[in-house]
């Protein structure tokens, strides 16, 4: 009986342990399911010189023969109908050659190409490694990973990084789920495990099931810097008996793959098409690029990329349903630029700006990648510096930085608790005094507009600069600007709207400030105490600091929105707080020791009325600096700019006050 017994029990757990294997295990280690696999792009479809292929026909100045050096191409799949319209409408026909073949549990890797065809298609992990060990002369991809610039790095391969166009990432769920928008924080929580059911998002009664791609993918790369790192690294097993939510680029799912099963959500209430990725409202975006090896002397590859970045070359990266990167700027990887993806913390309402009066708000914060630039050494002085030196927004492993965290006060204006995050010195003591900087964020922007984003480089700029004994360890407030005593009330184009900016002024003054040095340890004194803002929180700052300059030293406007004198934008018609001729400090005014204005020259947000503040100043005679961040756009080049010549400002002037 016992025999029997053990036998039945031995069956029962060898039948348990087959159907955790068939409906789970075998389910979360596939990547290559029959579901999966209908998902892949038909690289078929995108064949050079292939009559019926979906390929971008624009036509070339530049053509290669069949004697010269051809360049070989790979990509990630996501930019196959970009290298392959390349091939198509430059190089001679016959030199590709297709041999079949589709991604299946026998070819992982999609292996379909001969290996002397000038066209390859591997996955994205093994194509890099390709163009490292110098088989393949250009990769098409998004910003490689970390992992495998450290793998160019070993290799003694330097790399050049050159963006070519702009692509959405999106997130996509099944056509039946009712869920048509998720937030940016939503998207974080699910895949940082902290939302777990699809009723936490106003969805149905469901567990999620948060699909993850292969680690080194250019949408995983992707993924994890839109995650700052911090992600899920596997699924709760129940989760896949739930709905399941997962992340792409736009043309890729919508173009590509065309899967109706599905659909793209909108985030923040934008949705992701080639309209809203082109006006900057759609809150994620990323460059893609052409790499290649520094060292390739093939001097058609730098022909190639010269045709990608011409109008011809972005006609056709246009026609292949992606967005031109014309105007992005060269890239050196060497100089560890990892700005890759643009995302606004708050999105804005969609709205077209107009490029000859690039005059609307900040609808947040806008990480645009760099001009990289080489480190140089520092010399103290009252001159402006155009872009915050790179030593002084690199992260130093022999520097602690601190780190923000969330507080909450009584607003006697508003009659209700708000919030805002401070950074604090790494080395925070109640028995030090520390100068404080009052940070303003933009327009549909709250107190964690400039916490979340890494890319303006707040944390290592003030922490170098203080390791360096240049300034004092500063605490950094960073409140919820919109000053409303109706919690319903939400920011938009009309002038009831932003009124609540406007009276962020009380606020601040009678409410925050007293709260801060009431409950940290703060310097008191004009001397201690900064203002800086960004695009509305700019505008903000230079009323407030007309209106109590007895408050605020230092202070830095970047990037400031219109609105404080009348005026007409493509928005919104602008009362004004105040006429042009009150665009200064009152005739007996303790004014600041230093009043910053700086704008980007390309900002194609707020244009050109930053310059016509400095120019009403001047005009009035309110002292102050202006100056223009060469090639900046409405983005963190432009704030790393103001806050660090604001604290260079800072330091010049405390240490010749020292000396005297």
């Amino acid at each position: 009986m016992k025999k029997i017994i053990v036998i039945l029990m031995a069956m029962f757990f060898l039948i348990v342990n087959v159907f955790m294997y068939v409906t789970i295990t075998r389910r979360l280690g596939n990547n290559y399911s029959d579901a999966t696999k209908n998902r892949m792009v038909d690289v078929g479809s995108y064949l050079p010189f292939e009559e019926e292929s979906n390929l971008a026909r624009t036509g070339s100045s530049l053509h290669f023969n069949a004697d010269d050096d051809l360049p070989v191409l790979d990509g990630a799949a996501a930019l196959v109908p970009v290298y392959a319209s390349v091939i198509d409408n430059i190089y001679p026909e016959g030199c590709v050659t297709y041999e079949g073949g589709k991604f299946s549990d026998d070819n992982k890797f999609g292996e379909n190409f001969a290996s002397d065809s000038v066209m390859q298609f591997q996955n994205t992990v093994r194509g890099y490694n390709a163009l490292v060990e110098g088989s393949v002369d250009l990769f098409f991809t998004a910003h490689p990973s970390r992992e495998q610039l450290d793998y160019a790095k070993d290799m003694g391969v330097e790399l050049e990084i050159v963006p070519i166009g702009l692509e959405a990432f999106v997130f996509f769920v099944n056509e039946d789920n009712p869920v048509e928008n998720l937030s940016i924080d939503q998207i974080r929580g699910i895949y940082r495990g902290n939302i777990k059911n699809w009723n936490e998002v106003e969805g149905p009664d469901r567990l999620i099931n948060p699909l993850l791609r292969i680690k080194g993918s250019g949408s995983q790369t992707m993924m994890e810097t839109f995650m700052e790192g911090d992600m899920i690294s596997r699924r709760d097993p129940l989760s896949i008996f739930g709905g399941a939510i997962g992340y792409s680029f736009r043309y890729y799912l919508a173009g590509m793959v065309g899967n109706d099963n599905v659909k793209m959500l909108s985030v923040n209430g934008i949705y992701p098409n080639v309209e809203n990725i082109k006006n900057g409202s759609y809150p994620i975006s990323a460059n893609f690029y052409v790499v290649y090896r520094k060292d390739n002397n093939n001097e058609n590859v730098t022909k190639l990329v010269n045709w990608l970045l011409s109008d011809e070359g972005q006609n056709m990266i246009e026609a292949c349903g992606y967005v031109g990167g014309s105007h992005r700027e060269k890239i050196n990887d060497q100089e560890e630029n990892n700005n890759n993806m643009t995302v606004y913390e708050n999105g804005g309402e969609n709205k077209k700006v107009n490029d000859e009066d690039m005059s609307s708000f900040a609808s947040g914060i806008k990480t645009d990648d760099e001009t990289a630039i080489a480190e140089t050494e520092f010399v103290l002085n009252d001159e402006i510096d155009e872009r915050c030196p790179v030593q002084y927004e690199t992260r130093r492993g022999n520097v602690n930085y601190g780190e923000f965290s969330h507080g909450t006060y009584y607003s006697e204006t508003c009659s209700l608790e708000r919030g805002y995050c401070i950074l604090l010195p790494a080395d925070y003591s109640e028995d030090k005094k520390y100068p404080v900087l009052y940070l303003l964020h933009g327009i549909f922007g709250n107190e964690y507009s400039f916490s979340e984003d890494k890319s303006n480089k707040l944390r290592e700029i003030v922490g170098n600069m203080a390791a360096d004994g240049l300034i004092d360890e500063t605490i950094i407030v960073c409140p919820d600007m919109y000053a409303t005593s109706d919690p319903e009330q939400k920011p938009a184009f009309d002038s009831e709207s932003v009124l609540p900016y406007d009276n962020f002024i009380n606020d601040l003054v009678n409410d925050l400030m007293p709260h801060i040095e009431s409950v940290y340890s703060v310097a008191t004194g004009r001397d201690n105490t900064y203002l800086a803002g960004f695009s509305m929180g700019g505008r903000e700052t230079i009323y407030i600091t007309l209106q109590r300059p007895e408050l605020f030293g230092y202070v830095c406007a970047i990037s400031a929105a219109p609105g404080i004198v009348p005026t007409k934008d493509n928005f919104m018609t602008h009362e004004g707080q105040i006429s042009e001729n009150e665009m200064k400090f009152a005739d007996d005014a303790v004014t600041p020791e230093v009043f910053i204005v700086c704008c980007g020259t390309k900002d194609s947000v707020v244009g050109t009325y930053p310059k016509q503040y400095h120019e009403l100043l001047k005009n009035n005679g309110a002292d102050h600096i202006w100056y223009e961040i060469i090639g900046a756009d409405h983005d963190n080049n432009a704030v790393k700019s103001g806050i660090f010549n604001l604290f260079k400002q800072i330091a010049f002037r405390k240490a010749s006050s020292n000396t005297r």
